[in-house]
């Protein structure tokens, strides 16, 4: 009986290991000559076709499966391969742009920059960007956290551009900054809480910007004496004339003339009268704040120069007036030893009181003036005390 189940078993072993164990192992086998990362050792499982067994039944799902496997392991690497062409190309624009490139998160602060982007921000010498805060390495903070603000709100177009003046090291530059909204491409956001980058591209257009300034200020300006000619000098009358009737300020309009001016002409010549018309306008300069006061020269030699004052103060305005007129009259040299001398006359009108219209006011000043150059030049009048 021992014998018999001895007989049985082995053949049983026999059976298991030909039906069972063997092609398990065969395999186990094929298996480990697969590389996962390599399409190519993913070769079909063997197994003797028209069988259906369990063994046969699993080789064939294991073999359909590596061929759903290969093709999408072959379709990422071509994907991945594409991918890594394309972002070297982008990179290699990203590097070489002229350009100054850079991307800013939620707080403005610059995550990655491009080369052209360091070299607008840094002098020689230096490495490192002073800040990577995009409106404090602009010098603009204010201004700039609006406008990224703006950009970032999605009722807002998603771009903006911006002159900007901007200092570095002692240099100061110009930058037309063009600033974009970096949306979600996905379907599927990656989380609730998106990030709203924004992309910033500059080009330094300093030299435009000087020759725009140029261009404008010799539009604007006297070509001889370097102050407002006379149609942006009354542009800038009639906007403080606005505001003063706004805010409840008033606007010192003199009206000033030249006295013994056409003799110097006459005697030394036309460059010696433009010497005395330079000399004269160096200094209202001298005198009167370019930023605050207007100071224009209406042709020949005439002139107006006007305050935009809070509190208007009769006394003072004659005091300083007075002080104008001791300063003109001082000697002027038209050569290395030569000197002559002018005086100049000043009617004085008070916006809005003496009118609110500048026509009107410039009209009362002028009258002014001429009571003075027919009473006796080099004196001061004021409209009010005409009036009277």
């Amino acid at each position: 009986m021992l014998i018999q189940s001895i007989v049985i078993a082995f053949f049983v072993s026999l059976v298991v290991r030909k039906w069972l164990t063997q092609p398990i192992q065969n395999l186990t086998d094929s298996f480990a000559t697969i590389d996962p990362t390599n399409p190519e050792t993913m070769t079909m499982l063997q197994f003797k076709q028209g069988k259906q067994d369990e063994i046969s039944r699993l080789t064939q799902g294991i073999n359909a499966l590596m061929h759903e496997l290969k093709l999408t392991i072959s379709n990422e690497q071509s994907l991945r391969i594409k991918t890594q062409e394309l972002e070297a190309k982008f990179r290699l624009i990203f590097e070489q742009a002229s350009a100054g490139i850079c991307l800013l998160d939620d707080k403005n602060m610059i995550t990655t920059f491009n080369p052209a982007f360091k070299h607008y921000f840094t002098v020689p010498g230096e490495e490192e960007l002073s800040t990577l805060h995009f409106p404090a390495l602009l010098n603009n903070v204010d201004e700039l956290q609006n406008l990224l603000a703006d950009i970032r709100c999605d009722k807002n177009p998603p771009q903006a551009t911006l002159d900007i003046e901007c200092k570095v090291g002692h240099k100061t530059i110009w930058l037309h900054c063009l600033f974009v909204r970096l949306t979600e491409q996905r379907e599927t956001k990656r989380s609730d809480h998106q990030e709203h980058f924004v992309e910033v591209i500059l080009h330094d257009v300093t030299e435009r910007a000087e020759r725009e300034f140029q261009t404008r200020f010799e539009a604007d300006h006297d070509p001889l004496t370097d102050l407002l000619n006379r149609r942006a000098g009354e542009k800038r009358l009639k906007k403080a004339l606005r505001e003063c009737i706004k805010h409840n300020q008033h606007l010192v309009l003199m009206m000033i003339d030249l006295d013994k001016f056409k003799p110097i002409n006459d005697t030394y010549g036309h460059e010696a009268g433009d010497k005395v018309l330079i000399e004269i306008a160096h200094r209202f300069k001298k005198r009167f704040n370019q930023e605050t006061d207007i100071c224009i020269r209406l042709g020949g030699d005439e002139f107006i120069v006007a305050r935009q004052v809070n509190t208007y103060n009769k006394a003072a305005t004659r005091e300083q007036s007075n002080a104008l007129l001791n300063e003109l009259q001082q000697d002027i040299y038209i050569s290395q030893n030569k000197t002559c001398a002018v005086g100049a006359s000043i009617g004085i009108a008070v916006g809005p009181k003496d009118g609110d219209e500048l026509l009107e006011l410039m009209i009362n000043g002028d009258k002014m003036l001429y009571h003075v150059k027919e009473t006796g030049r080099g004196k001061i009048a004021f409209y009010d005390e005409f009036k009277k």
